[in-house]
This record gives C-alpha cells, structure tokens and sequence, in this order.
C-alpha cells in the first residue's frame, strides 16, 4: 500500500468507528479536543496507529457483561488537530466534526498559558456544535440506510 492509500484507510477506519470529543479539565473548565477510535482488535488500531502517525493503544475497559478485552486508540490535544488534517480530504460524515476538532486543536498550545476570554467561548461554542453534528450524523447515517434499502427493494420489485 502507499502512504496514501494508507491514510485513506484509516480515514475510513476513523469514519467508522472514531469519535471526536471535547473534554473539562479540572477547576479551570479548560477544554482539550479527544480523538478515539474503540475496538476488538488491538492489532488493527496498532496498524491505524502506525499507518496515522501518532496516537497511542492502550486497554480499555470491558462492557458489563462482555468477556473480551476492548481497546482505543487515542489522541489528544494538538495532536489531534495533524491526524484529522491528514484524513480529511477522505471523510463525509465526520468532515464537518473534523472541521471543528481541526479548530479547537489549533487553539491549544503545550505552554499551558492561560487563553483570551474570545478562545475559551470559541471552545465552548466548537464543545456545542460538535454535539449537535454527532446527533445529526447519525440522523445522516440512518437516512442513507433507510435510501439504500428502499433502492434495494425497488429494484427487487417491492413496494414499501
């Protein structure tokens, strides 16, 4: 595979299964951009991890009830901000999600210098808006579902 055709892996990798957050951290209610990515197969994030460029592997913890080791892939910080740049080109339902993750990440600094009143409203507002579109993509996403199969069954002859 080519770097490319790595990254455009792993863009459908994260389109799938990747999550982009915004956190509080302690008193200060300061935000920080999360970027992660659940799943079964350690190898397979290790590989997204590799093919990425950054980001760390580590155990997670198992679902009530479920017997097998979970694990996540994550980024935090600035970070965050290079991973999402180099797969967005690739992304449709988290590209507006991305958009956002890429702004809030460039707010961030490790100099951990106190930010102007204007970035600490920005953050909150991008902590709102990235809520509301993981909402409205999964909205998005059962409605291209729901397309399909009508499509599929018009071609088969059905009526719904």
């Amino acid at each position: 595979m080519t770097d490319e055709e790595k990254i455009i892996w792993c863009a459908g990798y994260f389109e799938g299964s990747g999550r982009i957050q915004v956190s509080k951290s302690g008193k200060s209610q300061a935000r920080n951009i999360f970027i992660t990515i659940h799943g079964p197969s350690e190898m397979s994030l290790r590989n997204f991890r590799h093919n990425i460029g950054g980001g760390t592997v580590v155990p997670n913890r198992a679902l009530a009830g479920n017997r097998n080791q979970l694990y996540r892939w994550q980024q935090s910080g600035a970070g965050s901000g290079e991973i999402l740049q180099k797969i967005l080109p690739w992304l449709v339902t988290k590209y507006d999600q991305a958009v956002l993750g890429i702004e809030l990440a460039s707010t961030i600094d490790s100099s951990r210098r106190p930010v102007s009143p204007e970035v600490v409203a920005r953050r909150e507002e991008i902590e709102h808006e990235l809520r509301v579109l993981r909402v409205n993509s999964k909205e998005k996403i059962e409605a291209m579902f729901s397309d399909s199969e009508r499509t599929l069954d018009r071609r088969a002859g059905k009526r719904k």
